[in-house]
């Protein structure tokens, strides 16, 4: 799933998980902070979400499947594109 925002906005992280594993286990204040934050996360049950399959199914599509990309638009020009009975793909 990509969110729409300016490409300019975008930094690729690498192994954002592993660097954090990493912090937490050489660092007890990171380690904590880690808790803190774990302690503040809300749980979204999505199975109970009546509409969560079919937005599930609309973001999985490049570009979205339903809204549209403004930020993105013209890159996603670019892409070639072929298309199937109701719908436009790309590769």
């Amino acid at each position: 799933m990509f969110p729409d925002c300016p490409p300019e906005k975008i930094r690729a992280v690498g192994n954002a998980a592993g660097d954090g594993a990493r912090l937490a286990l050489r660092s007890l204040e990171k380690r904590q902070e880690a808790r803190n934050i774990a302690r503040q996360v809300h749980l979204v049950e999505t199975s109970l979400e009546p509409d969560f399959q079919e937005q599930f199914v609309q973001a999985m599509a490049f570009p979205h499947g339903r809204d549209a990309f403004p930020n993105l638009n013209h890159i996603l020009k670019l892409i070639p594109t072929w298309k199937l009975p109701g719908r436009i793909c790309r590769p």
